[in-house]
């Protein structure tokens, strides 16, 4: 699932959280070819934004076939890679996933994503290519000069007019015990990819075209090829899930407020997690409150923080079904396989991580949670 324009909106007003003022271009290219799909016109608009040390990209992209070329020539599995000159004088590339809309759509909706620092700018748009160490790319990034060209990769336009042979299969669905359990949230999102990308599919050649007495020739993608396409998609569902958490997490999901008590004023709860790869997450939780029962009177201030550094191919057990309150939040908590000392004195251990936000955020709430078991599912696989 995409994040929205709406987050990036967020990402753009949130208090301080930035550490460089957000720059957006938009760059178009014309008469051009990507793999099989002949491109009359294809334009780009990106924003490029730093959010919690961490960079933050959003893009967009709307084009228009060229000759004998098909509106849906080129695929979700299509990137677009800006040029950029570096200090040095040679060129580097940034990655961007835009959502891809047929052609002569509007712009899609922003895709937003947060790769981390050592993927982010290479030396190629080959997928071995040598990329910029942390230290490197971090004041390219702050001061990238004016961007005018960028390469188009089609890396699976050669499955773009394969049929889906498994209609019948369903959509995704929770688990019997209700948890977003691995097989709702990571096999599941692979179907779609599978039916896509694997299934042998037949030329599409009408009984007009081919020769009397001849059988259509199906055309087969070789068993590298399909391994290929489809550690592909994983890979893919995988960094979008972890952008959907970075995005929601340190966004729409940053802040949430409880009510007051009587011998408590309103509880300020501030979230917000960093990156260091795809299956690496160090999520952190501040709240802050006054204490309104002192001896003397006087109101307190309390401030406690925890964070939780995890590895989401082994420390996670089990992400739990959603909890809705009647007095109106809803609770996301990550039971965990051994326990953490969570405080940042290290002297308070415990087995679970939970999330809460207000109950107007359910949807964001079932996003994230989907998205943490893709993470969970992927990285316990590839570990």
């Amino acid at each position: 699932m995409k994040i929205t324009r709406s987050a990036i909106l967020i990402v753009a007003l949130s208090i301080h959280l930035i550490g460089q003022a957000a720059t957006s271009s938009q760059i178009t290219r014309q008469g051009f070819r990507a793999s099989v799909c002949n491109i009359t016109e294809l334009t780009v608009s990106y924003t490029f934004d730093e959010a919690y040390s961490e960079p933050l990209i959003s893009s967009k992209m709307k084009w228009l076939a060229g000759p004998n070329t098909s509106p849906d020539c080129l695929t979700k599995l299509t990137f677009i890679y800006l040029k950029i000159a570096r200090p040095d004088g040679s060129i580097g590339y940034i990655k961007l996933s835009p959502e891809i809309v047929s052609s002569g759509q509007p712009f899609g909706p922003a895709a937003t994503e947060s790769p981390v620092w050592k993927n982010l700018i290479c030396d190629s748009t080959a997928k071995s290519a040598r990329c910029l160490t942390e230290n490197e790319a971090k004041p390219i990034y702050a001061q990238l000069p004016r961007i005018n060209s960028f390469e188009v990769v089609a890396e699976a336009s050669i499955v773009q007019q394969t049929t889906v042979a498994a209609g019948g299969r369903s959509k995704r669905t929770k688990s019997s015990d209700d948890d977003f359990s691995a097989e709702f949230s990571f096999d599941s999102l692979l179907e779609e990819a599978i039916d896509n990308t694997i299934e042998p599919t037949q030329q599409q050649v009408t009984e007009a075209e081919a020769a009397p007495g001849e059988e259509p020739e199906e055309e087969r993608i070789s068993p590298e090829e399909q391994a290929r396409l489809l550690a592909l998609q994983e890979q893919e569902l995988a960094e979008q899930a972890k952008n959907n958490v970075v995005i929601l997490i340190n966004t729409k999901l940053a802040q949430y407020s409880t009510p007051a008590s009587p011998c408590e004023s309103d509880r300020s709860v501030t979230n917000s997690v960093n990156v260091t790869g795809t299956c690496q997450m160090n999520f952190r939780s501040e709240n802050k409150h006054r204490f309104l029962c002192e001896d003397d009177g006087k109101p307190k201030q309390i401030i406690s923080s925890s964070n939780a550094d995890l590895n989401f191919a082994r420390d996670i057990d089990r992400i739990f079904p959603l909890r809705v309150s009647e007095s109106g939040w809803v609770a996301l908590t990550l039971n965990l396989n051994k326990q953490l000392g969570l405080t940042d004195s290290g002297d308070y251990k415990v087995n679970r991580w939970q999330f809460t936000t207000d109950g107007s955020q359910l949807e964001d709430m079932e996003t994230l949670a989907s998205s943490l078991a893709t993470l969970k599912s992927y990285c316990e696989k590839n570990s």
